[in-house]
């Protein structure tokens, strides 16, 4: 892919003359690179790379890659609400697992909704009980599983950290078909149209959160979009040093 791109670079500095070339030039470069994000997203997929277990903050998370995308321009046209929870939501992991499924949900959002629309980032700290519980209770104040999800609800009746940090994702785009639900975090399947997804984006971010010990799952939105919850066990009292603050790379890129 090197070389290909290599000696497309120099025949377009032959050909500049000619449309006719230049137009073939900017499809095989256009092409080569959507080749190359096929082949980098595979290989983060399939390698086992070394992975730093640690205390990880899901708001200074949440906010860092906020951040990073708003000064790339790609939340430019994006109305934008970021609710952080209140509370302490230290999760134990690697950084870069959570900062790379929040990276690729947020793309993925922008990217449904055509660069144009609403989105928001919903953090709040929450328990098992208290979600198994929330589809028969009306106190609105309760977070909701909207609607129950069978994988979800083994997930919670699995056992482990009663103490849970919930993110929720919600865009203004088209939303995800109730057959799509399950399948979109499954490798290679895409709801786009050929050529335009590689169908990794969402099974990396379902794989980074399993890393987590934690589940995702997806439903329509109030707003008609799509919303993607994230459940993730937080870290006892006893077992949470200070959490390492730090910049997020700006190396990421979607996989959709």
């Amino acid at each position: 892919l090197g070389a290909i791109n290599g000696y497309t670079h120099v025949q377009r500095q032959r050909s500049a003359a000619d449309t006719g070339a230049e137009d073939a030039l900017a499809g095989l470069e256009r092409e080569s690179a959507r080749i190359d994000r096929i082949v980098r997203g595979l290989l983060d997929f399939a390698r086992a790379r070394p992975r730093t277990q640690g205390p990880v903050d899901v708001n200074d998370t949440a906010r860092m890659v906020v951040e990073l995308l708003s000064t790339q321009g790609v939340l430019k046209h994006i109305e934008l609400h970021v609710s952080p929870s209140a509370d302490i939501t230290v999760v134990s992991g690697d950084r870069h697992d959570l900062e790379q499924a929040f990276v690729n949900l947020l793309l993925n959002a922008v990217d449904a909704m055509g660069g144009r629309g609403s989105l928001s980032i919903i953090v709040r700290r929450t328990t098992r009980l208290a979600l198994q519980a929330g589809g028969r209770r009306s106190d609105a104040s309760e977070p909701q599983l909207h609607p129950p999800n069978a994988r979800t609800l083994r997930w919670l009746e699995s056992g482990g950290s009663n103490d849970i940090a919930m993110i929720v994702i919600t865009d203004s785009g088209p939303g995800i078909s109730p057959e799509d639900a399950e399948r979109v975090f499954e490798p290679f399947y895409t709801t786009k149209d050929p050529g335009k997804g590689t169908g990794l984006g969402l099974a990396i971010v379902a794989r980074s959160i399993e890393n987590f010990g934690g589940t995702i799952w997806v439903s329509r939105a109030r707003e008609g979009g799509a919303a993607f919850r994230i459940l993730l066990p937080l870290m006892s009292e006893h077992a949470r040093p200070s959490a390492p603050r730090g910049r997020v790379s700006p190396a990421y890129v979607a996989l959709s």
